[in-house]
């Protein structure tokens, strides 16, 4: 796979017009924002720290929701799924949780990549960085003049301009950070460059439509043996519920992490239909599947109740404790299934290739 190294693009460094800070208070502040997300609760404190990330990372790319850029809103159609577009992928700073749990899952990974592999120059993929880096960038300066190496990918060259437009405007000096634009579905690592961590967040709900799964499939095998995958799991379950219930006005007030502490009485759970971590990547991949995955089967009860909806919740865990949990992010919402009757038995198929997603096919009991 062609993959391409591109300059700085100066153009973008425009951030003394529009800011009155130094780079050095721009990168202090950085810094204490990072800290914030890492070490701190999802409060108000995160909050801010979420919106100076994104001001500082707009007004240095110019990445605006009024762009005069048609690259910024042009996604990308991939062999294996939709590559989201650099305004797309912008966005997802905002949402605070899944920042905030993926941010932490990094660091704990290159902590353990540490212990592992003491004396090695731990070498992490970030597959799908989009335009603000953000699992990466924010880091940097909590990891200075350590023995870190960064390779940053993205399928958009308008990403990759704009990662590097942040990195020239800020004074990240010990870093060793290396971006391309590819695509992380067909990326192949430098065998003189062990793997130690690979990141990659491109999924939506249910993981339907991005190449997550692809992208895991190519880069996983590609880790030393040891090496560590973020997310370490992600797992999608099918139930059975009464979403009036779920999604009453009472428990959204109450925010998304509380509702999704919620005991929803009266689910019905039904099993769950995908996991994916290193072992499994790695397997698949082994067997050479290229156009699905090994189909899960449910049985569905006898009698349901009218109201009662199908929906497939999907649960990450990053790294160790850190969890992205049903309804705590947009990635975690859940995705209605229509088509199945009570008393059937449904065999859900993960489909791979352009249109990333599960397929259903009923067989009467």
């Amino acid at each position: 796979m062609l993959c391409l190294r591109l300059r700085p693009t100066w153009r973008f460094l425009s951030l003394q017009c529009l800011s009155m800070i130094s780079s050095n208070q721009r990168l202090t502040r950085l810094a204490d924002a990072a800290s914030i997300l890492l070490f701190g609760g999802d409060d108000h404190r995160s909050e801010t720290a979420l919106t100076f990330l994104d001001r500082l990372f707009r007004d240095i790319t110019g990445l605006r929701e009024n762009t005069g850029d048609p690259r910024d809103c042009s996604a990308i159609s991939l062999s294996a799924g939709s590559a989201i577009s650099p305004l797309d992928a912008g966005r997802c700073l905002l949402d605070l949780r899944r920042t905030a749990v993926y941010l932490r899952g990094v660091y704990d990974a290159i902590q353990e990549a540490q212990q592992r592999f003491p004396g090695d120059i731990i070498h992490v993929l970030y597959a799908g960085c989009g335009p603000f880096a953000l699992l990466c960038l924010p880091l940097l300066p909590l990891l200075a003049r350590q023995a870190i190496r960064f390779t940053l990918l993205d399928v958009h060259a308008r990403a990759i301009e704009s990662v590097h437009a942040i990195m020239a405007a800020l004074p990240l000096e010990g870093t060793n950070v290396d971006c391309l634009v590819c695509d992380a579905t067909h990326y192949r690592n430098p065998d003189y460059r062990p793997l130690h961590v690979v990141v990659s967040e491109t999924m939506q709900r249910a993981l339907e439509k991005e190449p997550q799964v692809a992208i895991l499939m190519n880069t996983a095998p590609q880790l030393t043996a040891g090496g560590l995958m973020v997310p370490e799991m992600i797992a999608v379950d099918a139930v059975l519920t009464d979403l009036s219930r779920e999604l009453g006005s009472n428990d959204v007030a109450a925010g998304p992490s509380a509702h999704a502490l919620k005991p929803w009485k009266g689910r019905i759970p039904l099993g769950r239909i995908l996991e994916v971590d290193r072992e499994r990547a790695c397997a698949w991949a082994a067997a050479g599947m290229a156009s699905h995955l090994p189909p899960a089967r449910i049985a569905l009860p006898a009698v349901v109740p009218a109201q009662y909806s199908m929906m497939l919740a999907t649960t990450i865990r990053t790294f160790g404790v850190h969890e992205l949990r049903e309804y705590e992010s947009g990635l975690t919402h859940p995705l209605v299934v229509n088509g199945w009757r009570q008393g059937e038995e449904l065999e859900f198929t993960y489909r791979l290739g352009k249109k990333p997603g599960f397929q259903l096919e009923r067989t009467r009991r």
